[in-house]
């Protein structure tokens, strides 16, 4: 295990980080400092071993007073093209809670599909955002005082058609992902 411990002193925030090699996990562990009070934020994230194409994601909030959260996730086409132009045609689609890409890449012309879909027991308010080559979950929610509000992720890369993603039942495929996260963590959820 790694730890590190970083202290922002201009916008009053620490940082804790670590990394469990054993399990495939990275923690990380902010606190913010507001005039309002305090918000802390742990993050969880995971690649699976079972299957290399599964990340798993885990977000906690809390603070000690009413917060307004807006939370936005979801794909980045840029983010794919970082270091130059590596696909022809990229498609986005949203069904649901999930956001599905499906890509044919310069070269060999394949497809790659990214799938991405969140989940919460919190009550929230879900909005879809579309921009150029970007698709976005808007989540926003008001969270009680000192009561944690939990979101989990997960993102599954293929070489499918998007069609074969939708035939995929998306509660199947989250149990999936988190009982791997169980198995290689030990940890419940």
């Amino acid at each position: 295990m790694v730890n590190i411990i970083f202290y922002r002193k201009k916008s009053r925030s620490v940082i804790h980080r670590s990394w469990i090699f054993k399990h495939g996990l990275v923690r990380r562990h902010t606190t913010f400092h507001t005039k309002r009070g305090s918000v802390t934020v742990e993050s969880e994230h995971f690649a699976s071993m079972a299957d290399c194409h599964l990340i798993g994601m885990r977000y906690i909030v809390m603070a000690d007073f009413h917060a307004d959260l807006e939370i936005q996730t979801g794909i980045d086409g840029d983010v794919w093209d970082i270091h130059g132009p590596h696909y022809d045609d990229v498609r986005f689609e949203q069904k649901d809670k999930r956001i599905l890409v499906d890509a044919i890449t310069h070269e060999k012309k394949e497809h790659v599909c990214v799938a991405e879909q969140y989940r919460t027991q919190a009550p929230h308010e879900h909005k879809t955002k579309e921009e150029e080559r970007r698709s976005l979950h808007r989540i926003c929610v008001v969270t009680d005082i000192n009561k944690p509000v939990v979101i989990e992720k997960w993102q599954q890369c293929t070489r499918q058609m998007i069609a074969k993603i939708h035939k995929v039942h998306p509660k199947n495929l989250l149990q999936r992902v988190w009982s791997l996260y169980m198995k290689n963590s030990g940890k419940d959820i």
